[in-house]
């Protein structure tokens, strides 16, 4: 028995069907790729899982949850193309997805991983109807769903709403220039360790069901090279793996095979999610604009914001060789505006330069 006002929804395995299966994402067409996943019996529970849609549901409520379905599919299907029109955003719960950039030869690499961080189709909320990506599941799980319209509605209804998203797309932002920078610097036993921590990241467990394939697939490179990755992780005693599944026996040992590359989304990661969310205020600003700003622009936003950016910059004059633009960066961190006499100060040193 389904939860009221909560849907769920099931599919059939691709092996039950003799041929191409309908694709139950997109009616009308036949999704040769891989299809939804048989849970076996109708799945109950109320809406976790995600971490993105419980910040979501804890602003809207009941009208949100009546909407949600929960479906699931298994690896390799396909949520939806390149420019391809998305008629649901998803939000996964113990599955991953790839974002890929899908070449004419046919060929992809994976761009960024989406799990029970956050959502399939964050460019709904920037005014967009489709992406140059490809969203394919990776590891297949259950996933809960929202048509478009109804996020769309939302976002008018309750403006806080834009902020989490545009938060949750500075991080997949992060994430891709990341991993552009990583996939061209870095050897591939880091860039697999690295790739593991994140699926670990995202994912409720700690077992990874992704074959050497799949994961050559998403790293561009050859299945072979990712064997030799993996054997020389397993013979480090940091990973343990049989056809299909990945156990991270060592994550310290890991995190230390892994790359810089890691750490830095994690770290940025972990800064966004402590951004509070202004509750009614449109736009990315974390707090409504007071009469000092429409006044004059080196007002404080917060008496308490002055002094922590004096303490900084006090502390950054002490340091041998500071440069003032430091100060200049944490005073724009902690909310304040630069003054005027400050603002001065570029164009004189520009004229001292000249003159010299």
């Amino acid at each position: 028995m389904a939860l009221p006002g909560i849907p769920t929804l099931d599919f059939a395995l691709h092996a039950a069907c003799p041929g191409p299966c309908e694709d139950a994402n997109r009616p009308g067409r036949t999704d040769t790729r891989g299809g939804a996943m048989a849970a076996g019996a109708v799945r109950e529970g109320p809406v976790t899982g995600n971490d993105l849609l419980g910040e979501i549901a804890a602003m809207i409520g009941p009208p949100l949850l009546a909407q949600v379905e929960r479906v699931r599919f298994k690896a390799g299907h396909i949520l939806h193309d390149p420019d391809e029109v998305m008629p649901y955003v998803y939000f996964p719960v113990d599955c991953l997805v790839s974002l890929l950039h899908v070449m004419e030869s046919g060929d992809f690499a994976e761009s960024a991983l989406v799990g029970n961080d956050g959502v399939v189709g964050v460019a709904l909320v920037m005014g967009g109807e489709s992406m140059p990506l490809r969203a394919q599941v990776h590891m297949g799980g259950d996933l809960w769903r929202l048509r478009s319209d109804v996020l769309r509605r939302s976002l008018g209804e309750v403006p806080a709403l834009q902020q989490v998203f545009l938060r949750y797309a500075q991080k997949l932002l992060t994430q891709m220039g990341q991993l552009a920078a990583c996939n061209r610097h870095h050897a591939l036993d880091q860039q697999f360790s690295r790739r593991l921590l994140m699926s670990l990241d995202r994912l409720p467990g700690q077992e990874l069901r992704m074959t050497h394939e799949s994961v050559a697939q998403m790293l561009g490179v050859r299945r072979e090279s990712v064997t030799l990755a993996a054997n020389k992780l397993h013979k480090a005693g940091l990973i343990r793996y049989s056809r299909g599944l990945i156990q991270v026996l060592d994550r310290g040992g890991l995190e230390d095979m892994a790359c810089e590359c890691y750490a830095m989304v994690g770290r940025e990661t972990r800064r966004l999610s402590r951004q509070p969310v202004a509750r009614g205020v449109v736009g990315p600003f974390v707090g409504p604009r007071t009469d000092a700003h429409a006044t004059t622009r080196h007002a404080a936003v917060h008496p308490d914001a002055e002094v922590a950016a004096n303490a900084a910059g006090s502390a950054l004059d002490r340091r041998s060789g500071c440069d003032r633009r430091d100060l200049q960066s944490e005073r724009r961190r902690h909310g304040i505006a630069i003054s005027f006499p400050d603002r001065r100060l570029a164009p004189d040193r520009r004229k001292s330069n000249h003159e010299s």
